[in-house]
């Protein structure tokens, strides 16, 4: 895909980000704080608020940091004030598996809305906004659009696979199959 194919599908990147987004904390949505701590200790598994974190973190980095170069939302928002981990802290962070109900609250609060701001983002992309693009290690040196799609299409959906088997392990059910 070449940087003049990327933009015109940004609306339908848009949409499909708005849908996986949805799911996302719709299915995360009436679970317990129990559920959401839980650790398997036998495995290295996340925590699944770990997971739900993490891929807004993942949104912040790329996006705030690496794309707009500035500062997260998490920073600008005050969030760094409200939650008990850092944007940089691991899905794997002890401190997920000790969260109260209203710590688990505010990190449902902050992912909802980097997930809403990052949909905003990629509607309100211009053409040529879309069609430039940082140098990213990890990622070469694709188009904004392009850098945009790889957190929808693998990174997201990735952490939202690992959180329906989480759920699944806890008896639950996770994506609406």
């Amino acid at each position: 895909m070449t940087n003049a194919d990327v933009s015109p599908a940004m609306p339908r990147v848009a949409h499909y980000m708005n849908r996986a987004h949805t799911l996302l904390l719709g299915v995360t949505e009436p679970l317990s704080l129990a559920d959401v701590t839980w650790r398997d200790s036998a495995t290295s598994a996340n925590t699944i608020a770990g997971t739900l974190f993490h891929i807004a973190c993942g949104y912040e980095k790329l996006v705030c940091r690496t794309i707009l170069g500035g500062e997260t939302i998490y920073d600008r928002d005050g969030w760094v004030d409200r939650l008990p981990v850092d944007v940089d802290s691991e899905p794997n962070d002890p401190a997920f598996e000790a969260l109260s109900e209203d710590e688990y609250r505010e990190i449902r609060a902050y992912v909802s809305s980097v997930l809403g701001e990052m949909e905003a983002f990629v509607v309100n992309l211009s053409a040529e906004q879309a069609a430039a693009g940082p140098a990213v290690e990890d990622f070469g040196n694709g188009s904004v659009g392009e850098l945009l799609i790889w957190p929808m299409l693998f990174h997201t959906t990735h952490h939202f696979g690992e959180i329906s088997a989480l759920i699944g392990v806890r008896g639950g059910k996770g994506l609406p199959f």
